[in-house]
């Protein structure tokens, strides 16, 4: 983030907007623009890939307990 602020790609958000809201709509109210909006979005995109699998793994793991009562 601090390199994507550094090179002007997102902006510096400036609020502190309510945490009720959607990411990037979020991003956008607390000053940092569309851009920022942008980051957020991509970085809960990146956060959901990543955890997808050890998800997929605790599900085979109780499926395999409850096929086994």
């Amino acid at each position: 983030m601090y390199l994507l602020l550094k090179a002007g790609i997102i902006g510096t958000p400036i609020a502190m907007a309510s945490s009720f809201l959607p990411g990037p709509i979020l991003g956008f109210l607390a000053g940092g623009g569309i851009g920022f909006g942008i980051f957020i979005l991509a970085a809960c995109l990146f956060s959901c890939v990543a955890y997808y699998p050890f998800v997929k793994i605790m599900d085979n793991q109780a499926l395999k307990e409850e096929s086994a009562e």
